[in-house]
């Protein structure tokens, strides 16, 4: 993959093109942490370390955000936004 490095104004406006969430099993829990009515994640990778129970969480979560699985991997899930969320207001 490839993507274009952002500048720091672009960075506080809220655009995000990628997150990588590798935590040893707190996935979930920093995911909602994350304040995403105010920053925008393009495509977020989800490493849940081969934990089907993890995986179906995390999915979940995604999923009710309006994300969809781009690539699942042995240890874990790609996601990309929806379109309409990337928008600027």
């Amino acid at each position: 993959f490839f993507f274009k490095q952002k500048t720091a104004y672009e960075i506080s406006l809220g655009l995000v093109d990628f997150l990588s969430v590798s935590v040893e099993g707190a996935e979930l829990s920093v995911l909602q942490g994350l304040d995403f009515s105010s920053r925008r994640f393009e495509t977020i990778m989800v490493n849940t370390g081969m934990r089907e129970d993890r995986m179906y969480n995390v999915n979940c979560f995604m999923k009710d955000l309006g994300y969809t699985i781009l690539f699942k991997y042995e240890e874990g899930i790609i996601f990309v936004a929806p379109k309409q969320y990337l928008k600027q207001d």
